[in-house]
């Protein structure tokens, strides 16, 4: 129970706050062209109700960073970041651990 509250507290932290704070597209903008949006955001468990690790993707290559906390975004995980190319299509993969978590906490703004 701790275990996905945990999850889904992160998950809707993370939609907002992974890598970078997103401005909304404007009105009749394509979305999904930001080459610094997050894509695919995916959460680990780590066996540590403490930790987490977050796994996400972008479309151009930028520095690995998740924004979390409690109330506000105002904890850092700084990570790693892999070029990863198929085909015709170039990405970067962002993974960073996210410590010092409170199980039970709301994650988010």
């Amino acid at each position: 129970m701790c275990t996905r509250s945990v999850l889904a507290l992160c998950a809707a932290l993370l939609t907002c706050g992974v890598h970078s704070r997103i401005q909304p597209p404007a009105v009749g903008a394509q979305v999904g062209t930001n080459t610094y949006e997050p894509e695919q955001i995916r959460l680990s468990y780590l066996n540590d109700p403490t930790a987490m690790t977050v796994t996400w993707m972008t479309k151009g290559a930028v520095a690995s960073r998740a924004l979390f906390g409690v109330g506000n975004l105002n904890s850092t995980a700084f990570g790693i970041s892999t070029p990863f190319e198929t085909g015709s299509r170039s990405e970067t993969v962002h993974r960073a651990t996210l410590t010092g978590l409170t199980p039970g906490a709301q994650y988010g703004k």
